[in-house]
């Protein structure tokens, strides 16, 4: 049976009514900490300027390469425009 994403308001209230997010985001966090996770994102920024973004299943399978090309504005160079992390 497949689940519906798209809910009302009605629905939403009445989902989330019962549900302690704090004790989710605990177990979520635990699960990440344990190693037990279904993807990683990267983003890694490049020589020239651009961003690397991987994303990488637990078995190594590599989901998706993509090189993002950012955008500058005139005068500023790389250092002051983005900074990661």
């Amino acid at each position: 049976m497949l689940r519906r994403l798209e809910m009302n308001e009605k629905e939403l209230i009445e989902r989330d009514k019962n549900r302690d997010i704090g004790t989710e985001l605990l177990e979520a966090i635990r699960q990440i900490n344990a190693g037990n996770w279904s993807r990683k994102t990267t983003f890694e920024l490049q020589e020239d300027g651009s961003v690397l973004h991987r994303v990488v299943t637990p078995d190594g399978t590599m989901e998706r390469e993509t090189r993002i090309r950012l955008r500058r504005r005139v005068g500023e160079n790389l250092s002051t425009t983005h900074r990661l992390g």
